[in-house]
């Protein structure tokens, strides 16, 4: 009795308010401005990314409500409305979530964890930076950004635990957030490592006929929304959290872990990993698509007699993401084919004043307009509104298409609330970290990041000559 109220108050409530005022967008006086199509698209739009932000109804379930609105009101064709199970974006997303189940039945991630207790350095600072460089790299072997933190942040605790950082800590608050945040933001420099890239990667391709391959993609924004991130969010760690004194018995506790060999299974995985890499890795000379390399390495895993999967993999998927990607791309078609966006760009474009000619203020302007997008419609909605008005930033920027799809990319993974990336705050739980604290490494973390990153990424496309 006393579950069904708390739902009523939090949920409802909310779900609730956002259909009024979906309601009002789409029957009110909007029609100077958009026309009827227009108004039930921005309606629908708005009741999704809500109930998404709010998290109403689940993921996958708002995803498909949206789609079959879309079918139901004919505000769109059906090839537009399901056009993210024709991305092979989605296919990406679908990839990770095969091998994500791979490492954990061979039990690859127990080994991962096994190696890094064996290896921690007993210095706090080195154990931080070790750790945050390790999530880091993890995003080059585990494509799906939730994967990651489900393997790797019960490792932290781990670690933190054989260290002497017992719960409350401080020091125990920083490594769980450095793992947690690092296997996250900087994933977003590495192509089919976050879902913000995926969805951007889809955007281009299906609205603008651009392609990333993996190595151009690495080249803009690796060292910057990659590296130049994780060595952020470590200095905000070691900012915000110092340790507290420990007993030197338990700094000597990881010298005792041992690390047998692989097993076939694990040695098996590591082949087909490293072969999918190294293919993505070298996509602009074979012209195979990213997702389709991702996609030949799920057909592996679940290849009945090599036992890289359970036996009947298919009941083991948790394919919810397939489905919110897929939704997620279906309203930038929409979003395209209703001509919303191109209404939004114009408006936006006249309240940013973007103009050719100065490509290192528009480009300020462009990761302003993308933060100030991640605070209304969270990291992974962001680019599903950002993407449809690309083509005519880029027009009116002068810069070239793949900078303008870009440079969404640092406006927002520089984020200061914890509700903006729900995979932060799946990790501040499972690492049993307060609210509070996590609140303040979003605040910190985000500001440097808006600041330093902005900075170093102008001054990176320069130096590639992206700029002109």
């Amino acid at each position: 009795m006393t579950l069904f109220p708390k739902i009523v108050d939090r949920r409802m409530l909310l779900g609730g308010g956002i259909l009024i005022v979906a309601t009002i967008i789409t029957l009110g006086p909007l029609g100077a401005w958009l026309t009827p199509q227009q108004q039930w698209a921005a309606g629908l739009i708005l009741v999704a990314i809500g109930f998404w932000a709010g998290q109403v109804l689940p993921d996958a379930v708002v995803a498909l409500i949206f789609m079959c609105s879309v079918m139901i009101t004919g505000i769109a064709r059906p090839e537009q409305a399901f056009a993210g199970f024709l991305s092979g974006a989605n296919w990406l997303i679908f990839s990770g979530i095969v091998v994500g189940l791979g490492i954990r039945h061979v039990g690859l991630n127990q080994r991962m964890a096994a190696l890094m207790l064996a290896f921690a350095p007993r210095r706090y600072e080195l154990t931080v930076l070790a750790a945050g460089l390790a999530a880091f790299a993890a995003a080059f072997v585990i494509p799906s950004s939730m994967g990651r933190i489900v393997i790797l942040v019960p490792i932290a605790v781990a670690l933190a635990d054989a260290l002497g950082y017992r719960p409350g800590d401080p020091g125990r608050t920083g490594i769980v957030l450095t793992v947690g945040a690092a296997a996250y933001f900087p994933s977003f420099g590495i192509l089919p490592a976050g879902l913000p890239n995926v969805i951007i990667y889809g955007a281009a391709e299906s609205l603008y006929g651009l392609r990333f391959t993996y190595g151009e993609w690495l080249l803009l924004n690796g060292p910057v929304v990659g590296l130049l991130k994780t060595l952020i969010l470590i200095a905000s760690a070691l900012v915000l959290f110092r340790p507290l004194p420990r007993d030197a018995a338990r700094e000597t506790v990881t010298g005792s872990i041992a690390v047998s060999d692989f097993d076939a299974g694990q040695r098996r995985l590591l082949v087909v990993l490293g072969l999918t890499i190294a293919l993505w890795a070298s996509d602009a000379w074979h012209g195979i698509s990213p997702a389709w390399i991702g996609l030949g390495a799920a057909c592996l895993l679940v290849f009945p007699g090599l036992n890289l999967t359970p036996k009947d993999p298919f009941k083991a998927l948790d394919l919810a993401p397939f489905f919110y990607v897929a939704g997620v791309l279906g309203i930038g078609a929409v979003v395209a084919e209703t001509g919303l966006g191109a209404v939004t760009a114009r408006h936006l474009i006249d309240l940013f004043s973007m103009q050719a000619g100065e490509p290192h203020l528009a480009l300020v302007k462009l990761i302003a307009m993308a933060f100030i997008l991640a605070l209304f419609f969270t990291i992974a909605a962001a680019p599903a509104v950002f993407g449809p008005l690309a083509g005519q930033l880029a027009e009116a920027t002068g810069l070239p298409l793949d900078i303008v799809l870009s440079s969404q990319l640092i406006g927002i993974t520089s984020m200061v609330f914890p509700y903006q990336g729900p995979p932060l705050v799946v990790a501040a739980l499972l690492g049993g970290v307060g609210m509070g604290a996590t609140l303040r490494f979003c605040l910190l973390q985000g500001l440097l990041s808006l600041i330093l990153m902005s900075m170093a990424q102008i001054g990176w496309w320069s130096l590639l000559g992206r700029l002109g």
